[in-house]
């Protein structure tokens, strides 16, 4: 078992990591649990890297700060339909990088 985990760490690519060492040994014919494998991999000091995390750049440095008016002086509920619109950015994460 020992080797086993050994032999999978050097092919690991992207976001593979205990799952994916345990998916090969499954397909590899040793099946076994994965807390083995996460034990085996403790034993033997070997651990996956986690991607940092992301933190968006909302800024861009060296560029002189602007103030957009507030025309609605924070008033969202106007009481008529279609008069403030607000909108939100959020990100993404998938398999290609971030939205």
């Amino acid at each position: 078992m020992m080797s086993g985990c050994a032999c999978f760490m050097p092919r690991l690519t992207g976001c593979t990591g205990l799952l994916g060492i345990t998916a090969d040994l499954h397909e590899a014919g040793s099946p076994v649990n994965v807390k083995t494998v996460a034990a085996s991999l403790r034993r033997q000091g070997l651990e996956g890297v986690s991607p940092r995390g992301f933190r968006p750049v909302t800024t861009i440095p060296g560029v002189a700060t602007h103030s957009i008016p507030d025309r609605v002086q924070r008033v969202w509920d106007t009481g008529r339909l279609n008069t403030v619109w607000i909108s939100d950015i959020t990100y993404l994460r998938t398999g290609k990088g971030w939205l």
